[in-house]
């Protein structure tokens, strides 16, 4: 029914929602059921996304009409610079529909020599890293009963060559 690509451009073929009609979709379906809406909210928003990626990455990745994408925005892995973009590894707890996921998203410390790199003011460098969801492994830990259908399972990646068009600090601010 396109919920799953409401944020996503028109350009892409999205809807390009307004964030009352999102809200509206969300609500209705959570209204159905509660882990169906949590699932919308997850695959709809991550689409913003495909605003911050290069044009040609963005259609890569959205062009087709049955991709939904999601993930964890929490820094909890590690990325290191390398030749045309990052090596990431990490985990990470809470990804919410990832199994129906073409592609995944998780938060990283960029780190130098085993350290954490700082911005301004002392904040770590934490980017996003975007995945072919054949790049992630899920590790089923979602056993509990409220919103079980969420199937928000852990997400862990190994030594995986991010491409640096894949990574972006989303409303990059200059901190110093």
């Amino acid at each position: 029914a396109g919920a799953f690509r409401m944020c996503v451009p028109r350009a892409l073929g999205g809807g390009e929602a307004d964030a009352a009609a999102l809200l509206d979709v969300i609500e209705e379906t959570a209204r159905a059921d509660g882990s169906a809406g949590w699932i919308v909210m997850i695959g709809a928003t991550s689409g913003l996304i495909s605003g911050y990626l290069p044009p040609d990455v963005a259609r890569e990745i959205y062009g087709r009409p049955d991709v939904i994408t999601g993930g964890v925005f929490a820094p909890r892995g590690e990325a290191v610079v390398v030749d045309g973009g990052y090596r990431a590894r990490g985990r990470w707890a809470f990804g919410s529909g990832s199994e129906h996921c073409s592609w995944l998203l998780g938060g990283c410390v960029v780190v130098d020599a085993g350290t954490p790199r700082m911005l301004g003011r002392g904040i770590p460098d934490s980017r996003m890293m975007l995945f072919p969801a054949s790049d992630v492994r899920i590790i089923d830990t979602w056993t509990v009963s409220g919103l079980r259908g969420t199937g928000s399972h852990d997400l862990e990646v190994a030594d995986v060559f991010v491409p640096a068009e894949r990574v972006f600090l989303c409303g990059e601010v200059d901190w110093s």
